[in-house]
């Protein structure tokens, strides 16, 4: 999760809020990892500002 967090910084103008979902409730042994989905909310009236239609797809699938 460390290395995201410069990707959120840069991006932080227009997070509100970061969500951690783990794909299952189940107890997986050692040797299963799990899988999480990293949900990254934006502030609605973000979505307002013109800047954002450029900015939508480089947010909605920011990687390393």
């Amino acid at each position: 999760m460390k290395d995201r967090t410069g990707l959120l910084e840069a991006q932080s103008q227009w997070v509100q809020g970061i969500y951690l979902r783990l794909s299952t409730q189940a107890e997986l042994g050692d040797d299963k990892p799990y899988k999480v989905h990293l949900i990254v909310a934006v502030r609605a009236a973000s979505t307002k500002d013109p800047a954002w239609a450029k900015k939508k797809p480089h947010v909605a699938d920011m990687r390393e």
